[in-house]
């Protein structure tokens, strides 16, 4: 039953609600006692709130299937109801209502009860036996501001949490990314002393890989610093942030042909620093696994669909025996190759758990000798 009920009631007439200007609210109440539901409503409509909507239920069955069909702000539950016991009512109505503020109605016999449902999350109680405007009107505004500080600070642990998981994230990943690019500049230098020549050629280059080193380091200082943890995405052009991540690698891929097919995919939206850590790891994951009698050949294409992004990076390297290690592959420090190359076994797990923190998926495919497929499916932030 839908009731609205309005008054003339005066603010002013009570020291308790200066300041407040009278609220309109959709308030579910639930009360199997009609006398007792007629006195809350008589109480409600000689407070600030008695503009506000009310909707009646005698059950939390009931309440539980008009919660779907009503706006709510508030809900007001009899801690004493005939379709459940008072410790089943508490559960319920935290399962059910747990989104909405609540105020429990319960009598001084109750009083026990009504403090375990506090302490189990429910905001406030109101005891029927000192029912008045003025205990209503408290209890409404206590079960408000309770249930709105309870959001915001779920809100900000959920912020720090986030914070601290990326940070977590890329810390792990700072020694496996800087670990190629060095490992290039290194390699340059020491052709330097292998073929005079064309030293200002390599000088040049490990310059270039060193600019691309200090931009990579800035962007993981800068989300460091950052009061939420976290890179805003930015519109990504995939060819150009490609080249970025190829420049810090070049030595790597002088003898490598990379062919790329980006004509389904167009600009998006993602984190910069994240896509260029993905792309590293996987074009240095292809250059550690490359077959020795063959040339190295990456494949890289992109296409969007369904407002995802998806990016697949492709070699003919020594590949995976899936059936062996299939279920391991992101695991922590594993490795199926250990002659082929060194490496910390880290690069695909920080990978996946960088990419899942995003809300995307990683998949491989992979046959033993012929090769692997990585494909990055990733949110495009822009939508």
């Amino acid at each position: 039953m839908k009731l609205t009920y309005s008054s003339t009631f005066d603010m002013q007439q009570s020291s308790e609600f200066i300041g407040y200007r009278q609220q309109k609210l959709h308030i579910l109440l639930i009360e199997d006692n009609p006398y007792d539901q007629q006195l809350f409503l008589e109480y409600l409509s000689s407070t600030v709130f008695a503009l506000s909507e009310v909707t009646t239920t005698e059950a939390l069955s009931e309440a539980e299937i008009l919660k779907n069909q009503h706006k709510i702000d508030l809900v007001v539950a009899d801690l004493n109801v005939a379709d459940a016991s008072y410790s089943e009512a508490i559960n319920r109505i935290n399962r059910s209502f747990g989104h909405f503020p609540v105020v429990l109605l319960t009598g001084s016999k109750d009083l026990e009860m009504a403090r375990q449902a506090i302490r189990s999350g429910i905001q406030t109680y109101l005891i029927k036996d000192v029912l008045n405007a003025d205990t209503v009107s408290l209890a409404i505004m206590q079960a408000m501001e309770h249930f709105n500080l309870t959001q915001s600070l779920k809100y900000t642990i959920n912020n720090l949490y986030q914070k601290s998981r990326v940070q977590v994230q890329i810390t792990r990943s700072i020694s496996h990314d800087y670990r190629s690019p060095l490992n290039n500049i290194i390699s340059l230098m020491n052709l330097i002393e292998q073929d005079p020549d064309n030293a200002e050629l390599y000088r040049q280059k490990s310059l270039v890989s060193a600019e691309h080193m200090l931009t990579h380091l800035e962007e993981t200082l800068s989300i460091l610093r950052s009061p939420s943890g976290v890179e805003k995405p930015e519109i990504i052009h995939l060819d150009k942030v490609l080249e970025e991540v190829k420049a810090q690698i070049e030595n790597e891929l002088l003898d490598a042909d990379i062919m790329c097919d980006f004509v389904a995919l167009g600009a998006f939206k993602y984190p910069t620093y994240h896509l260029k850590s993905y792309l590293l790891n996987l074009l240095t994951n292809a250059v550690k696994y490359r077959h020795s009698r063959r040339k190295l050949v990456i494949r890289i294409g992109g296409r969007k669909q369904n407002d995802f992004v998806y990016i697949s990076v492709s070699d003919n390297g020594l590949g995976i025996d899936m059936e062996k290690y299939g279920n391991r592959i992101f695991g922590f420090k594993q490795r199926f190759h250990d002659t082929a190359a060194s490496g910390t076994g880290l690069g695909l797990f920080n990978l996946k758990n960088q990419v899942e923190s995003l809300n995307g998926k990683i998949e491989v495919e992979s046959e033993i000798d012929k090769g692997s497929t990585f494909t990055l499916c990733l949110p495009d932030f822009s939508l």
